[in-house]
């Protein structure tokens, strides 16, 4: 959804709109309604054990920036085409591993298996 055309789209018109309005109502309503979801998922993965971090607004952080990073922004300048559903999908899996080592998951849950 990030790195779509529709939300590259609303990210270069936000980017040129000199009222910076369409940037904050991007803003609020992406990201600000997505990192609470992350962040109770993360916090509820916490008190089962199945990861141990802290603060979890830290996480978040860490999480989006190894699942994201820059593609967005090098989507909106041109700099890369569209992402086909094999590179999203090796993309997700190379950033939920790293997030695992970063959050000490046990291994069956940082290979998609709950942990018993």
């Amino acid at each position: 959804m990030l790195t779509g055309e529709r939300a590259i789209a609303l990210n270069r018109a936000a980017a040129a709109d000199p009222t910076r309005r369409l940037g904050k109502a991007l803003a609020q309503n992406g990201r600000s309604l997505v990192m609470p979801l992350i962040r109770d998922l993360i916090v509820a993965e916490s008190k089962a054990g199945r990861m141990s971090v802290r603060p979890p607004d830290e996480a978040v952080e860490w999480f989006l920036a190894l699942l994201i990073g820059d593609l967005q922004v090098r989507r909106v300048t041109g700099a890369l085409e569209a992402l086909s559903p094999e590179e999203i999908s090796a993309r997700s899996a190379k950033a939920m591993a790293a997030f695992a080592l970063l959050v000490e998951m046990p291994e069956r849950s940082r290979n998609g298996q709950a942990s018993r």
